[in-house]
Order: structure tokens, then sequence, then C-alpha cells
């Protein structure tokens, strides 16, 4: 048999040459799963990357059951407040009447200086794009989106 009569250096020229196909044929295994894992870059001067948000309910933000980050949010419109550190604070409920923070039906949607927006008008229904997240500053404990990257009104 020709196998067994191979000598010390034709063995080394074996090894090498599987060695560096089997690289190869990894490389273009896994090329395609590396060129995937990238994100998306836009083209042209009017092609911004266009962000998914999840639609979620104010009760499930409220709740805190919401796991997305980025979320749509819809609701009425019950308090506007321009805030000390510059943030427009604008509070969304499920129902136009409540006149008062309820942490189960209602959150705080916030406009900040770099993402400047204008205040919506009391009592309208306004649908917000942003960042979900939770406040824990002492007398605040309620469902956010802040900041509001878009705000529809």
């Amino acid at each position: 048999m020709r196998i067994q009569s191979i000598d010390r250096a034709e063995r080394w020229i074996l090894r090498t040459t599987l060695t560096a196909a089997g690289c190869l044929a990894i490389g273009m295994l896994t090329m395609p799963f590396i060129v995937r894992a990238q994100a998306p870059t836009p083209t042209g001067s009017d092609a911004p990357y266009k962000r998914v948000y999840h639609p979620v309910s104010i009760i499930a933000l409220a709740g805190g059951t919401v796991r997305h980050t980025h979320v749509e949010v819809g609701g009425f419109v019950t308090y506007i407040a321009h805030e000390d550190d510059g943030d427009l604070h604008i509070r969304l409920c499920t129902d136009p009447k409540i006149k008062v923070m309820d942490r189960n039906r209602c959150i705080v949607a916030e406009c900040i200086p770099k993402m400047p927006c204008p205040a919506p008008e009391m009592g309208s229904r306004v649908t917000v794009h942003g960042i979900s997240r939770f406040d824990k500053e002492t007398n605040h404990l309620w469902g956010e989106v802040h900041p509001i990257e878009e705000g529809f009104w």
C-alpha cells in the first residue's frame, strides 16, 4: 500500500495541507454567520437605520411585565411639566379622566434636552416610541418611556 510507504516529509506536507484545507472549510462555513451578525449599514444620506419598536400597553409597562427595551405606547395626556433637569414629563394614562398619578394605569414619557419635543395638548391621545424603564427615584416608582425617541401627536 502506498499510504504505508509515505516518508516523514510527505506526512508533514499531507498533514499541513489537510489542516489548511480544514481551516479554510471552517472559515467558509462560519463566514456567513459573521457577516449576518454585523449591523446593517444605511446606504445614502436619506437612509437612517429603522429601529423596531414593540407595541405594549400602558398596563403592561406600568405593571413591569414588559421585556422589550424599545417600545411603542399610546395613551391620553393627563399631565405635562417641565422639570428642573430640563426634561419634559408627559403622563400618559389609559383614561383621559385620570387626574393623579395612578401607577397601575399611567406611565411617564420624557423628552430630554438633547432630544427635545413639543408638548402635546392635554387630553389628547398620543403615541410615543422610546426606551422603556422603571423610575426608582423616591416618590416616583413608575414605568417610563425615557427618553422619547419619536412622538406622534
